[in-house]
Order: structure tokens, then sequence, then C-alpha cells
């Protein structure tokens, strides 16, 4: 496979996160279609400096597609933030 096909693949599963005084960028890392609530899920994973203060805080994250056709907003939907490793080899 070359360069423009393996970016053509992970394009839809990248996207940019922004949250808070914080961006950065995530990844599609899962989705379930239908969740047992009928409501769809998706995991997304990011460096934790990206999303930490969505963790303590009540703020705004939005997600967008690398095309930009795809917007997830706390405002209007659903999110739950969650480290899941050590910090390690954040980035911040």
């Amino acid at each position: 496979m070359n360069w423009v096909e393996v970016v053509d693949r992970i394009t839809p599963l990248v996207f940019r996160i922004y949250a808070g005084n914080s961006a950065g960028t995530g990844f599609l890392v899962s989705v379930k279609q239908t969740g047992p609530d009928g409501i769809n899920h998706a995991i997304v994973a990011t460096a934790w400096h990206v999303i930490e203060e969505a963790a303590s805080k009540q703020i705004d994250v939005k997600l967008v597609s690398a095309d930009r056709t795809r917007v997830f907003d706390t405002q209007e939907d659903s999110m739950r933030v969650q480290q899941l490793g050590s910090t390690v080899h954040d980035t911040n």
C-alpha cells in the first residue's frame, strides 16, 4: 500500500479535539454501532494533556473529523473522559 492509500484509509479515523484552552488530535479506536441504550458509542485516543482539563471541570469538548463532515460536541452529545494509562510519554 502506498502513502496516499494509507492516508485515505486513516483520515476518516482522525479527529481534531478542542477542550477548553487545549487542542490536539485523536484517532478512533473503536465504535459500537448500537449500545444497550440504543446510542452509538466510540472510543477516541488522544494525549492526556489535550483533555486533562475536561476530566476535572465542566468544559465544552468538541471533536471534528479530519474531513470536517462529523462534529461531536458536549453541548449536544454525551462524552466521558477517562485516563487509561500513564502520562509518562505525554508530550505536554
